[in-house]
Formats: structure tokens, C-alpha cells, sequence
């Protein structure tokens, strides 16, 4: 069944989204029409709000965290999906030319492109994407929870690209929902010990509900706890999530020797990095970018086996005639951890 119209948040210029009533997308072959339910409101839509994204165009149904039920399949639906099905979906456009998609690592495309900023994305009752971009959850989960794989998705990517081993000590610095995810991502893979520091107290009680150790940046010596926690050594692994150019100092200086860093956030600007302190601590820095798709998979298998929680992170939620409140509650970084649009 075709719908005719269907509600969407629409950005429409610096500092404007607004709810607009426009023509339900039609899918074509190899295409899949996703009735949503939630979708996500991230770092990066914020960005687009704001006018600050280099590629985003007004005007754009912004959105690429998603969960929803398929509606219509055109072509050979994949496996484990059909109409009726709850999903998710990956949301990375590669070229298939360039140096990288032609070795295989396509989600570090040099032209690489997502739903939801380049094109029109989930932030609107229907939105069509791709069939193999498709990923399969529980049918049972609570309807809000899919939205949230795609920041699980960035976790378990990261803590992939790390040295991460069994019975190491972890960092997580900024313990906002990238930062949460990573370090509970950690602890499922096997770190003994996972801290998290931050200096906004709701960010940091949804931490420790996760069973993460805490550290508050506003009202401890960070590196006196730095010291007591690892008995002096300093953490096998930092995980740098905050993007705050006040964090680089931190992680090398909490990092032991021969000790690795991994660079989750993105800066706004350029940050100073004490290359010294990483050159006498002969340390690894690492980055991560996106994700591929497999780790959309295992999130949802993570979160499935009640290895990583996640309801409590979707701290607001509003209905898209509201959406204009959800983006000036995410903008109060202390008020919110995720905010949803429901539909």
C-alpha cells in the first residue's frame, strides 16, 4: 500500500528544521520503503542545523539513525527480512572507484557519502533505502530500541580497531552516548576494569548504572584517580570520544607506557597533541572513522545479549510536530544524552 503524504523534519536553513507534510518516497528496484519509528538526533544532524556541514543542502529530511519496519520490498528481499520485519539500516554511499572501495574498505571511501546528509534520510514517517543496506533486529525489541544501533554500530567499530585484550584497563574520556558505548563495548570484549570520565553528572549516573567506573572531571584530580585505578601504570588503552580539544593532554598523559590511544571524537578544530609525551611513551594512536556494515550485526547482537544497554540512553523523546524542541534540548548538552524523534 502507497501512501500519499507522510510527515517529515525538514532542514530549511541555519538554525531552522521544520515539520512538513510531503510525498512519501517511492523505492524501485533493489529498493526498500522502511516505515519509521524513531530516528536519532546526532552530533552531526546538530551540524547540519547549525549550517556548519559542508555538504549538507537545505532544503534535507536529515537522519541516519533509524529504526522502523519494513513496508514494501521491490526486487529479492535479503535474508531474514520482510515486509512486517523491524530493521535498522546502514547508511554509507561509496563510490566502488576509488583506492579504497577498490581494496575492499569501502566505509573509508575517499568520496564517501551518507543518507541523511547527501540525501534525504529517516527523519520522516517513510524513507527508502537501499535493500542491502537493510539490517535485521529482533522483532521484539521495544520499538524506540533500532534507533539506536548506529551509534552501537560506531562503538563496536572502534573498539574493533583498537589492541584491545582480554584483561585490559580502559579510558573512555566524555561520557556522552559515543563515549557510554565505547566503554561499555570495552568491557564486553574483555577489559578488566573500564573508567569514564566526564564533568556533567547526568552523563556520568547513566555510566555507572552501566556498571562503569566514573571519574568527575569538575570535582576530582584526575590524575591522582588516573593513578589509583591502574596502580600507577596509567590505562592499557584510552579512548579519546569527547572531541573536546581539552581531552588530548588527558589521554596522554593517563595512557601507560607503550600504552595505545584511540581517537573516537571528532575535533571541531585542529586539537595540540603532545607529540613529545607520545614519543618518550613510544605511544599508538589510532583512529576510527564510520563503520561497516557487520558491525551494525554484531551491535545488534551485543545489545541483544544484554551485553551492552541501551534504553536508558535515549534520554527525550518527541513526536516530529515537535521537532524543533527535540533540537534545542540537544543543543543543551547537559540536559540529554540521545534525544529521539518518535513517529
Amino acid at each position: 500500500m502507497q501512501h500519499a503524504a507522510m510527515k517529515a523534519a525538514v532542514y530549511s536553513g541555519v538554525n531552522t528544521v521544520e515539520t512538513v507534510l510531503c510525498e512519501v518516497p517511492v523505492p524501485h528496484e533493489g529498493e526498500t520503503l522502511i516505515r519509521v519509528e524513531a530516528a536519532g538526533i546526532c552530533g552531526t544532524d546538530m551540524a547540519i542545523f547549525a549550517g556548519k556541514h559542508p555538504r549538507a543542502k537545505a532544503p534535507l529530511i536529515m537522519g541516519h539513525e533509524i529504526g522502523g519496519v519494513v513496508e514494501r520490498i521491490v526486487g529479492e528481499a535479503p535474508k531474514g527480512v520482510k515486509t512486517g520485519s523491524r530493521v535498522t539500516f546502514f547508511p554509507l554511499i561509496s563510490c566502488g572507484e576509488c583506492f579504497t572501495c577498490k581494496t575492499g574498505k569501502t566505509y573509508v571511501c575517499e568520496n564517501l557519502r551518507l543518507i541523511g546528509i547527501d540525501r534525504d534520510g529517516g527523519m520522516a514517517e517513510y524513507m527508502v533505502v537501499p535493500t542491502d543496506s537493510v539490517v535485521p533486529v529482533p522483532g521484539h525489541w521495544p520499538r524506540n530500541r533500532a534507533a539506536l544501533m548506529e551509534p552501537v554500530a560506531v562503538a563496536v567499530h572502534a573498539v574493533r580497531r583498537s589492541s584491545l585484550s582480554i584483561g585490559d584497563t580502559v579510558l573512555a574520556l566524555g561520557a556522552g552516548i559515543i563515549g557510554n558505548l565505547c566503554a561499555q563495548t570495552a568491557k564486553a570484549a574483555g577489559a578488566r576494569l573500564v573508567a569514564i570520565a566526564d564533568m556533567v553528572p547526568s552523563r556520568l549516573k547513566l555510566a555507572a548504572e552501566a556498571g562503569l567506573v566514573t571519574i568527575n572531571l569538575a570535582e576530582e584530580d584526575f590524575n591522582a584517580r588516573v593513578r589509583e585505578l591502574t596502580e600507577g601504570v596509567g590505562f592499557d588503552v584510552t579512548m579519546e570520544c569527547s572531541g573536546s580539544a581539552g581531552a588530548q593532554p588527558l589521554a596522554t598523559a593517563a595512557t601507560r607506557v607503550l600504552g595505545e590511544i584511540l581517537v573516537v571524537g571528532m575535533p571541531k578544530e585542529p586539537p595540540p597533541v603532545d607529540l613529545r609525551m607520545v614519543t618518550f611513551k613510544e605511544l599508538t594512536l589510532v583512529g576510527t572513522r564510520v563503520y561497516e556494515k557487520i558491525d551494525f550485526v554484531r551491535a545488534a547482537d551485543l545489545v541483544e545479549e544484554g551485553k551492552i544497554a541501551v534504553d536508558n540512553l535515549a534520554t527525550h523523546e518527541f513526536p516530529v510536530d515537535r521537532v524543533k524542541e527535540a533540537f534545542d534540548v540537544m543543543a543543551r548538552a547537559g540536559d540529554s544524552l540521545k534525544v529521539l524523534i518518535t513517529f
